[in-house]
C-alpha cells in the first residue's frame, strides 16, 4: 500500500504563496492603512468631544455655585421660601386643607 503525501511541494504551491503575499500587501496598502487612519481620527474626535463635555459640565457647576451664592448673598432665598410657602398653602387649601404649617428649617 502506497501512501501519497497530502501536500506536495510544487510550483503551484510556490505561486499560491507568492499570490497570497502579494494580495496581503495590496490589501494592506489599499485597505488596512486607510481604515486604521479613519479609526484613529474617530477616536481623536471622541476624545475631543468627551473633553468638551467635561469642560461644559465644570462650567455649569461653577455657574450654579455662583448663582446660589448670589441668591443667598442678596437675600432672595428668604423671599423664595416665603413665596413657596404661600404657593403650597394655596394649593393645599384648594384641595380641602384648612390650616397648613410649613417650616424650611
Amino acid at each position: 500500500m502506497d501512501f501519497k503525501p497530502v501536500v506536495t511541494i510544487s510550483w503551484e504551491l510556490l505561486f499560491q504563496i507568492i499570490n497570497t503575499v502579494i494580495l496581503f500587501l495590496v490589501l494592506k496598502k489599499l485597505l488596512f492603512k486607510p481604515v486604521l487612519n479613519i479609526i484613529e481620527k474617530r477616536e481623536n474626535m471622541i476624545q475631543d468631544d468627551l473633553a468638551t463635555g467635561a469642560k461644559a459640565k465644570n462650567e455649569g457647576i461653577a455657574l450654579k455655585k455662583e448663582y446660589e451664592e448670589k441668591i443667598i448673598s442678596e437675600g432672595f432665598m428668604e423671599e423664595i421660601q416665603k413665596n413657596t410657602i404661600v404657593s403650597i398653602q394655596n394649593i393645599l387649601k384648594g384641595i380641602g386643607y384648612k390650616t397648613v404649617v410649613i417650616n424650611f428649617k
